[in-house]
């Protein structure tokens, strides 16, 4: 009843899908390094802003300390920039320690050794021609998932045929040729020879 027709088109549909899962792994894959990137660059930018912002705590501790020197300031003055430059160098630790670890999973993503280092450009270049009407019927005819769903549709409708199948006759054919010759040294026949299908 034509399974095994069945069968050959469901493995030839599961072949595609592993295909499009591959593909649709790199993707990912390249999804992931353009964003930790990106993330680096962002958390770069967040870097330089703190410490553009301990240099200011620098000089208003600097500051305070002078005024109480000359005896304009107070004391608490003196330890409360004290307090907010130690915060802000915390501040600055953990967000090297970000970028560090930013930069250890794209490191991972890309395969090299965790502990390479590398710098970030802040220069990114955009496609800005880029057509809606394209990018639509783009989405629709290579989006992997949309991929996958539509051979598991036909996955399923060929196990339902395959099912079905197994309502037809099945037509099944068996041929035996047989050569047979015998001899006799008495009785009524001296020898006999049989050919042919059974």
């Amino acid at each position: 009843g034509l399974a095994l027709f069945i069968t050959y088109d469901r493995l030839k549909e599961l072949r595609d899908i592993g295909e499009v899962n591959f593909k649709a792994e790199v993707e990912r894959t390249i999804a992931s390094v353009t964003n930790v990137y990106s993330d680096i660059v962002r958390q770069s930018k967040t870097l330089k802003v703190i410490e553009e912002g301990i240099k200011i705590s620098e000089e208003r501790l600097r500051l305070a300390e002078d005024k109480l020197e000359v005896g304009a300031g107070a004391g608490v003055d003196v330890l409360q920039a004290k307090v907010d430059l130690n915060s802000d160098k915390s501040t600055l630790l953990r967000q090297q320690l970000n970028i560090n670890n930013l930069k250890t999973t794209l490191n991972q993503l890309l395969g090299i050794e965790i502990n390479t280092d590398f710098y970030t450009t802040e220069v990114f270049q955009l496609n800005t021609g880029l057509n809606y009407d394209d990018l639509l019927g783009s989405l629709l005819n290579k989006n992997s998932s949309l991929i996958i769903s539509e051979k598991n549709k036909n996955i399923s409708s060929l196990m339902l045929r395959g099912l079905k199948s197994l309502r037809f006759p099945r037509v099944s054919a068996f041929v035996n040729y047989n050569y047979l010759y015998s001899e006799s040294q008495a009785g009524f026949t001296i020898s006999n020879q049989n050919l042919g299908f059974t």
